[in-house]
This record gives C-alpha cells, sequence and structure tokens, in this order.
C-alpha cells in the first residue's frame, strides 16, 4: 500500500476500500450488508495502524455521492476532517530511497537542487535519514495545501443536504470483460486502428480458437462475487479481405512465433480484448472437434495483442506473405 498522489484517492489503501465497497453496491448487496462486510474486513486492519480514518473517509465519499450517507459514517468521517492535525498527518507517506529522486520527481524538468527541496519541505529535513526515507506529505506545504483544500470540499459535501439515491454503477473494466467465448470456439477478428489506416492490414480479418480465459474477480474479500472474464486465443496462420468459412482452418497451422526476442518459440495466446480501436471480434463457430493447441505447444500466455503481431518487424513480413497467399479465399 502507497501514497502516489496529492488527491485523497491517489492512495492505494483508499482505493482498496473505495473499489471494494462499490463493488458490493453495485453487485446487488443491500446497503446495509455491503456495509458491514467491508468495514468488518477493513477496520480492524487500520485499526492497528492508526489508519481508521482512511475508512471513515473513503465510506463517507462514496455514500455521500451516491445519497446513502450513514450517521454513523458521517459523524466519524467530519471527526477525521475536523481533527486532521493529529489524525491525518501521519497518514499520507511516501517510501524512498533517495530523496533528492523524489523530489526531482516533482519537478517537471526531472531535476534537483536545494531550493526546491527547501521550498517542498521546508524545515523537514530531519524526516529523512540515509537510504530509509519516510516523506511526510502532511508536512510538505503544496501537499498539504491541496490535502486541505480536497478535506474541505468533502466535509462541505458531507454537511449539505442529502442528495437523491443513485445507483452505483460496475466498473469500467468488468463491463467490457463481461463472457463472451467459450474454450475451442473459433472467433474472427477485424483488425483495425486509426493510427495504421494506411497499413495493408488495416480492416483484413484474421482468425483465433480460444484456448484460454483469465477470469478476475470484482472483489477479493468475496471472490465469487462476480467475475470479469479477458479470453486469450491462438492465432491461426491466415489473414484475409473477408470472413471465410470455418472450414478453412482444417488447413491452417497455429502461428508459432517467440516475443519478446528470448521468450520460447511456440504458441503465445493474445489478448483477445474487447476493444474497437483494435480489433472487433465474432464468433465464427462454436465448439468444434478441431484439434486445440496442446499445453506443450504453448510457449506463453501473452498480454500482447494482434496489433504487436502485424507491426513487430519480424513477424509483419510473414504476414504479408500469408495475405498474398490467402487473398482469394473466402
Amino acid at each position: 500500500m502507497g501514497q502516489w498522489g496529492r488527491d485523497l484517492f491517489d492512495d492505494d489503501t483508499f482505493l482498496e476500500v473505495w473499489n471494494e465497497y462499490r463493488a458490493f453496491l453495485a453487485f446487488g448487496t443491500p446497503e446495509d450488508e455491503a456495509y458491514n462486510i467491508v468495514k468488518n474486513y477493513f477496520l480492524p486492519m487500520l485499526e492497528e495502524t492508526n489508519r481508521t480514518c482512511v475508512f471513515w473517509l473513503t465510506m463517507a465519499a462514496v455514500q455521500q455521492r451516491h445519497g446513502i450517507l450513514m450517521q454513523e459514517v458521517k459523524d466519524n468521517a467530519l471527526y477525521c476532517i475536523d481533527n486532521r492535525d493529529k489524525e491525518l498527518k501521519s497518514l499520507f507517506l511516501c517510501f524512498d530511497n533517495s530523496p533528492a529522486g523524489f523530489v526531482g520527481s516533482m519537478r517537471s524538468d526531472g531535476k534537483y537542487d536545494e531550493e526546491y527541496y527547501d521550498l517542498l519541505y521546508g524545515g523537514v529535513k530531519d524526516n529523512l535519514q540515509g537510504d530509509n526515507v519516510n516523506l511526510f506529505y502532511w508536512y510538505c506545504p503544496g501537499f498539504r495545501k491541496r490535502r486541505n483544500k480536497v478535506l474541505d470540499k468533502l466535509k462541505e459535501n458531507l454537511v449539505a443536504p442529502p442528495l437523491p439515491k443513485k445507483k452505483v454503477s460496475k466498473p469500467s473494466w468488468y463491463l467490457g470483460t463481461k463472457p463472451r467465448w467459450k474454450i475451442g470456439e473459433l472467433v474472427v477478428s477485424r483488425v483495425g486502428s486509426s493510427n495504421y489506416k494506411d497499413k495493408w492490414w488495416c480492416n483484413k480479418y484474421v482468425l483465433y480458437r480460444v484456448a484460454h480465459i483469465n477470469r478476475n474477480s470484482v472483489s477479493k474479500i468475496k471472490p465469487d462475487l462476480a467475475y470479469g472474464e479477458m479470453p486469450y486465443g491462438a492465432l491461426y496462420n491466415w489473414i484475409g479481405d473477408e470472413i471465410p468459412s470455418p472450414d478453412i482452418v482444417n488447413d491452417l497451422d497455429f502461428f508459432k512465433f517467440s516475443y519478446p526476442v528470448d521468450a520460447p518459440y511456440g504458441i503465445q495466446l493474445l489478448c483477445m480484448s474487447r476493444n474497437p480501436y483494435i480489433q472487433e471480434l465474432s464468433l465464427l463457430q462454436r465448439e468444434s472437434e478441431y484439434p486445440m493447441p496442446t499445453k506443450d505447444e504453448i510457449a506463453k500466455i501473452s498480454g500482447q495483442h494482434i496489433l504487436h503481431m502485424l507491426t513487430e518487424e519480424e513477424s509483419e513480413p510473414h504476414f504479408k506473405a500469408l495475405y498474398e497467399r490467402y487473398s482469394d479465399f473466402s
């Protein structure tokens, strides 16, 4: 868990509580039950490190925004804000091995000098001891000013008349990973990107055999709450202008390559992301008896997608030759 910015939720712990609570609400858990689940999970851990204000401020921000602010949450959050110099100054830490490097990262030119250091930290060099550095954001004038502004705004919202109740939306990443395919299905992809509209392969079609599905839970507290799915496919040695007949795969092999250079040579499963700027995917054939790639053939489940293959210096000529070979297939 770390602190990496000046805003309230530029903190891993705040963000974790935020995401967990919103996930329970978004996927139909009753409000009281969602609150108690997250409270019982996070609050004991935060009490051990005197960081309970992380929980109360997060709960208050979520509940106020969605018109479900509880009195307990409101009272505790207001206490944290009104007593910020006592309760919050030790929450926002940055751990770094180099004071100069950290301060340099705060400058647009990436450089470091004593004058800027003094301006930023104003007499708190005693907090910096050798290679074990604890930079207290609360003591930094610039960061403290921004923090106070954010906290004052939150307090203003909390004491204002309550907002109408509003539904919590599902995470954007989840909406893009709804279950689509099953392992073994044949999927056709139309490759397109405005950044490569002049390339010969733009708007051409490629074929995948779905060989792996990575499941990501929306909640680590309750992993079975809901899952997003990201399919990965074995790419066929084929590219063409039109959607082909599924029977074409009877005469095709899977594309084998090594990426990066030191990776094992074999079938690397590409990410079939739902991204219209990269590719448009549609089912061509349900599970069939055509052989799947074996575990021995698969070199790696890769985060790469089709554009990486078509823009690689080593693999683009391969697909160009395939296109010229199969351009008459339909």
